[in-house]
C-alpha cells in the first residue's frame, strides 16, 4: 500500500494529524486504512513539509496546465500514458524535467515516481474562463 510511518513533532503535525480517520488492525495481521479527503491530506503534507515523501512538496505553478511542452515544469498536471497502452491516459503531476523527458507522479493514485518521454506526454487544455455577463451553470 506504500504507506508511511512519520513521527509527529511539531503541534501543526500534530494538530493536522488529529483529524485522520482511525484505521483498525485485525488479529490476523491484516489492517483497514479508511480514505482520506483530498482537502485533508494535502493540509497533512503541507504540516509535514519535507518529512513527507522524502523531499520538500512540489510547489503549483500558478497556472497548472502548460500551454506547450516547452513550458512543462515541476507542478504542472499532464496527461501520461500508463505502462499498458489498453490502460489509457491519465493526469499525473510533473516532479522533474530534463530535456524531452519528465519525472512524474499519478495526481489520484499513490505510486512511485517514475519516468515518461514526451511521446507518452500529453497537454490537458485548461478549461475556459466563463464569458462576461453569463451565470454560472449549478452542477
Amino acid at each position: 500500500m506504500q504507506l508511511q510511518l512519520v513521527e509527529i513533532q511539531t503541534e501543526p503535525e500534530a494538530t493536522a494529524a488529529s483529524k485522520l480517520p482511525t484505521g483498525r488492525l485485525y488479529s490476523t495481521g491484516r489492517g483497514f486504512v479508511p480514505n482520506v479527503r483530498r482537502e485533508l491530506y494535502a493540509r497533512l503534507l503541507e504540516a509535514l513539509g519535507a518529512k513527507a515523501g522524502g523531499g520538500a512538496p512540489v510547489a503549483a505553478p500558478e497556472n497548472a496546465y502548460p500551454s506547450s511542452y516547452e513550458q512543462i515544469a515541476p507542478g504542472h498536471v499532464v496527461l501520461v500514458q500508463a505502462d499498458k497502452l489498453e490502460w489509457g491516459w491519465w493526469e499525473a503531476v510533473v516532479v522533474a524535467r530534463q530535456n524531452e523527458t519528465v519525472t512524474v507522479r499519478w495526481r489520484d493514485y499513490k505510486a512511485a515516481e517514475f519516468v515518461r518521454h514526451f511521446d507518452a506526454v500529453a497537454l490537458i487544455r485548461p478549461p475556459a474562463p466563463p464569458s462576461p455577463g453569463t451565470k454560472p451553470s449549478a452542477s
